[in-house]
C-alpha cells in the first residue's frame, strides 16, 4: 500500500505534540504528593488506518488512487473510571468514555436526508467527513509492574447517537441524525506510565468487533448487479488503531 508521506507525517506530527504537551504536564505535576482516589478522568486522541473497503463500487479503483493515505480516522475522548478492585499487582477498573470520530476517505454514501420509498430511490452522494458521537463504557484489567508503571486491557463496547455525513467539497451541509445503535466490541492491549497524580496512557487496538454501518455500506458499494445486497450485522474488522491519553486522579 502507498502511503502519502506528508499526509502521515501530519497526522503523526499532531499526535506527538499532544504527547509532548501530555508529558510535559505529567512532569511538572510529578512534583505534587500522590493522593489516594479511585477516581481518574482521561483526555485521550486516536488515530486509525483508513477503512477503504468499497466493495463493488464501479468506480473503486478511482477513489483509491486519488487517496492514498494510510491514517484517517481520528477520534477524541473525554472517560472518567473507577477503580473497583485491587489484589496485589492487579487492579480492575471500569468507566465511560465520551467519544467524537472522524473519517476522511472521501465515498460514496446514501442520503439518510431524503427517505428512500417504493418509487423513491435513495440517493447517492460523496462525502469526505463521516462524524460520529458516540459513547462507550469500558472494562480495564491492570498489572503493575511498580508505581510507575503498569500493563492494561482494555474491553470497550462503542453506542453511536449521533451520525452526520459531511462533503468538505461543495461546502454543502446536512443535518446530524440522532439514533442508538450498537457500533462495535474493541479490546486494547496499553501501558501507562504515572507519576504523581498523572499518567500518560498508551494503547494499541488488538481486536475489533465491527457492525456494518448502514450509512457507508448500502446500495452506494453493493449496487453493482441486482443480485448483490448489502451485508448487515457483525464482522471481525480490525484496521490499526492507535490511542494516547493522559489521566489525572481525582
Amino acid at each position: 500500500m502507498i502511503i502519502n508521506k506528508h499526509n502521515c507525517c501530519l497526522s503523526i506530527s499532531t499526535l506527538l505534540t499532544f504527547a509532548f504537551f501530555i508529558t510535559f504536564s505529567s512532569i511538572a505535576c510529578c512534583q505534587l504528593d500522590t493522593l489516594s482516589s479511585s477516581w481518574s478522568m482521561e483526555l485521550s486522541a486516536g488515530m486509525a488506518e483508513h477503512d477503504k473497503r468499497l466493495y463493488s463500487y464501479p468506480n473503486r479503483d478511482r477513489l483509491l488512487r486519488t487517496q492514498t493515505e494510510f491514517f484517517g480516522t481520528y477520534s477524541f475522548g473525554l472517560a472518567i473510571q473507577y477503580e473497583t478492585s485491587k489484589r496485589g499487582s492487579f487492579s480492575y477498573s471500569a468507566g465511560i468514555n465520551s467519544l467524537y470520530e472522524v473519517a476522511t476517505f472521501k465515498r460514496p454514501v446514501v442520503d439518510a436526508s431524503i427517505p428512500a420509498g417504493e418509487f423513491a430511490p435513495s440517493i447517492i452522494t460523496f462525502v469526505d467527513r463521516h462524524k460520529q458521537l458516540m459513547i462507550a463504557p469500558f472494562g480495564q484489567l491492570n498489572y503493575h509492574f511498580n508505581k510507575s508503571l503498569a500493563f492494561n486491557v482494555r474491553l470497550q463496547p462503542r453506542f453511536r447517537y449521533w451520525v452526520k455525513p459531511v462533503d468538505t467539497s461543495s461546502g454543502s451541509d446536512r443535518k446530524g441524525n440522532f439514533e442508538f445503535s450498537p457500533r462495535s466490541l474493541e479490546a486494547y492491549a496499553g501501558i501507562t506510565f504515572s507519576c504523581g497524580r498523572m499518567n500518560l496512557n498508551l494503547f494499541y487496538r488488538a481486536g475489533n468487533v465491527n457492525r456494518y454501518d448502514e450509512y457507508i455500506v448500502n446500495g452506494s458499494t453493493h449496487g453493482a448487479n441486482s443480485l448483490e445486497q448489502a451485508p448487515r450485522g457483525y464482522e471481525w474488522f480490525n484496521p490499526v488503531k492507535l490511542t494516547i491519553g493522559v489521566g489525572c486522579a481525582l
